[in-house]
């Protein structure tokens, strides 16, 4: 299960970066996706808002990129990770009937 969920936050970053007309290596991929889930970790911010981005954009900065590609990059795919769950995770919530109004 482990390698399926990390293999799938590498391909979501591979096909972000294809979308964006970026060419990002599978290994790369999975170097930025593993690096982001770790500073998710550290107790900064709410699930590494802003902490993420600057680190995945970081990564792609030292792998070459230019600051737009890597920016464009970090936020994109982030905003796909981050905000599809909030999103997603708000309407089971609401669904289930935990929001009393």
């Amino acid at each position: 299960m482990t390698l399926c969920v990390w293999g799938a936050e590498s391909a979501r970053l591979f096909l972000v970066a294809a979308a964006l007309g970026t060419q990002v290596s599978p290994w790369l991929a999975v170097l930025a996706a593993s690096g982001g889930a770790f500073v998710t970790g550290l107790p900064i911010t709410p699930a590494g808002l802003g902490v993420v981005e600057g680190a995945l954009a970081g990564i792609m900065l030292l792998a070459g990129f230019g600051w737009s590609e890597a920016v464009s990059l970090a936020l994109l795919d982030r905003s796909i990770s981050y905000w599809g769950l909030m999103l997603t995770g708000g309407v089971f919530y609401a669904s289930e009937g935990y929001v009393r109004g």
